[in-house]
């Protein structure tokens, strides 16, 4: 289930005229996912981007990562355990409507085997009668 936390987007530095910079780069490294312990498969399926070219691993990258897995994960949680209550909910309904089911069709083979026996037993008790 996807979070509903958009990720953040990833910095990278750059030298420019000989100043360091920074700028957004296209995703974040597979370090840096590594580090803020992240599955990268998993993050990908989230909506992170992974640069695969990158190999710098910046502090602020994995702190950024890291608080948007907790968050995410906390999200996602959520949702599944909202998810899990509707279906709980929707099963004993099923449930109880197939109990309701079972006693009905119960009472409908007691009342049809048992007619017959009680008729039997009458006409027994009535020969008995009778010859005696």
């Amino acid at each position: 289930m996807k979070p509903a936390v958009a990720p953040p987007s990833a910095l990278v530095q750059v030298k420019h005229d000989g100043v360091m910079m920074e700028r957004r780069a296209a995703g974040y490294s597979l370090g840096e996912a590594a580090q803020a312990g992240l599955d990268v498969e998993l993050a990908r399926r989230w909506g992170l981007r992974v640069d695969d070219r990158r190999r710098s691993v910046l502090g602020g990258n994995v702190s950024s990562l890291k608080k948007w897995a907790a968050q995410s994960k906390k999200t996602t949680e959520g949702k599944v355990e909202g998810e899990v209550r509707k279906i709980e909910k929707a099963v004993e309904k099923e449930v109880h409507k197939a109990e309701k089911e079972v006693k009905k069709v119960e009472r409908e083979v007691v009342r049809k085997v048992e007619a017959p026996i009680k008729k039997r037993s009458k006409k027994k008790e009535e020969t008995k009668r009778k010859s005696s």
